[in-house]
């Protein structure tokens, strides 16, 4: 009697044979490097021994291949070595006193080394393929550091402040802006090896402090105010001043720093057509604190409305950068760059109004307090181009070094802002004081230029 297979023990077996396959064909694979070898001293490397030390992996087999061309003076070694190996390493050609020990640079693909035998010096040609300097990391293997500075726009809750009515629309004498521009610092540091890979973890931190003065000239428009919840003495909305005029100054700071940090893989983890995957988390702090007082000339000071608005945003985001690096030279690379990821947004709100009206008589002074607070989980998005130029600064034929200039722009699904009132009907009607509202933009846009330096 036949006995049926089970379909999982199937597929078990199935993905065994494959694991066993991929692992074969990757015990199989190989770095193949042919070298030329040119200058006095060349045409005798065929009958002395040829060896070579790479700085990682190992070396299966060397090849001395001379060209059936007899004016052809030169002559090449074909190094077999095993798929983690890199041309940096030590070539020695002869034995005893009499070798020659030359050191020879890591390669890129796409690159072919010639070296000189009588002089030891070494010439890198050809155009790298782009595998082998992850942005922003660079070649040289270890800990490094990286700093810079930049601008960076973020849009930012709209405050507003004083009451106007013109055409018998309410409306707002003086408004913060959407959008705040910083001046950022940025720098860390990382672990880079790009045959293993690397990890970068970050800072930046900028910050703006901005005034804003409007006024309303007396005897034109009505002015008042509307206040940011129901007064609390006799649930009123707000006072109109009349034609009394309004003069508002507002002073807004905004406060931005951002942690994170991003894991580069090898380079063996490249997805098709060279394009590199780096995951990351960020964390971002903002806060935005608008301070301001409407005071209306008629009055002498005797009346005025003073707020303090608070707002703190936290923001966690989750996600990956996609990026193609090319070469223009070995020194030289851009590259464009794409992110995708989820963000958590916590936003919250602590503002404080006091009101004083000495005409208004006893018990109008009034103070209150609105403290609201909302989260959502949203995605986001960008692009962003980079270039960087790279140097050795030691002389070693390995770049350690790089500046580098990056633009990019940001845009999440939703964004978390802050609603204040403009009219009675607002709170009276509406039932809606100042609050945290979900239907506000958070987008970025970002230049940074900085160095890069491994040690």
């Amino acid at each position: 009697m036949s006995r049926i297979v089970p379909t999982s023990i199937i597929c078990r077996a199935l993905l065994l044979c494959g694991f066993a396959a991929f692992w074969a064909m990757s015990a199989q694979a190989a770095y193949v490097q042919t070298v030329t070898l040119t200058g006095e001293g060349a045409e005798e490397v065929p009958t002395q021994t040829v060896s070579f030390a790479p700085a990682t992996g190992t070396v299966e087999n060397i090849e001395v291949v001379e060209p059936d061309d007899e004016d052809d003076d030169r002559v090449f070694l074909v190094i077999t070595m095993s798929d983690n190996a890199t041309m940096e390493g030590t070539l020695t050609i002869g034995e005893g006193d009499d070798a020659s020990v030359i050191g020879t640079p890591r390669l890129l693909d796409g690159e072919s080394l010639s070296i000189d035998v009588g002089t030891g010096t070494t010439t890198i040609s050809g155009t790298p393929a782009g595998v082998g300097n992850d942005y922003p990391l660079v070649e040289k293997p270890g800990w490094g550091l990286h700093l810079g500075a930049g601008v960076r726009q973020v849009d930012t809750p709209e405050v507003g402040f004083g009451l106007v009515l013109r055409g018998g629309l309410e409306g707002f004498v003086v408004m913060t802006e959407p959008e705040t521009e910083l001046e950022t610092v940025n720098g860390g540091f990382f672990y880079n090896n790009p045959g293993v890979g690397g990890f970068s973890l970050n800072f930046e931190y900028g910050e703006d402090d901005s005034e804003s003065i409007g006024s309303v000239a007396a005897g034109t428009d009505v002015t008042g105010n509307v206040n940011l919840d129901l007064n609390p003495n006799d649930d009123t909305t707000g006072i109109l001043y009349g034609a009394s005029g309004l003069d508002v100054n507002v002073r807004n700071e905004v406060e931005f720093w951002r942690i994170g940090g991003t894991f580069f893989p090898a380079d063996k983890w490249d997805l098709a057509g060279g394009i590199k995957w780096a995951p990351k988390f960020e964390f971002t702090h903002l806060e935005q604190t608008s301070s301001g007082v409407s005071l209306p000339p008629d009055f002498s000071g005797d009346i005025s409305d003073t707020r303090r608005i608070s707002i703190e945003g936290d923001y966690l985001d989750l996600g990956v950068d996609l990026f193609r690096p090319f070469y223009l030279s070995r020194n030289f690379k851009w590259w464009p760059r794409v992110e995708l990821g989820a963000q958590h947004a916590n936003l919250e709100l602590n503002a404080r109004q006091d009101f004083i009206c000495i005409p208004c008589g006893t018990g109008a002074d009034f103070q209150l307090e609105v403290n609201s607070e909302d989260d959502l989980i949203t995605w986001y998005a960008g692009i962003g181009v980079g270039a960087a130029f790279m140097l050795d600064t030691n002389a070693s034929g390995v770049p350690d070094a790089m500046l580098y200039a990056d633009a990019g722009y940001r845009t999440r699904g939703d964004g978390l802002s802050v609603f204040i009132p403009r009219s009675g009907d607002d709170l009276f009607v509406d039932n809606r004081p100042a609050m945290v509202v979900d239907d506000g933009d958070f987008d970025e846009t970002a230049f940074r230029i900085g160095i890069v330096k491994t040690f």
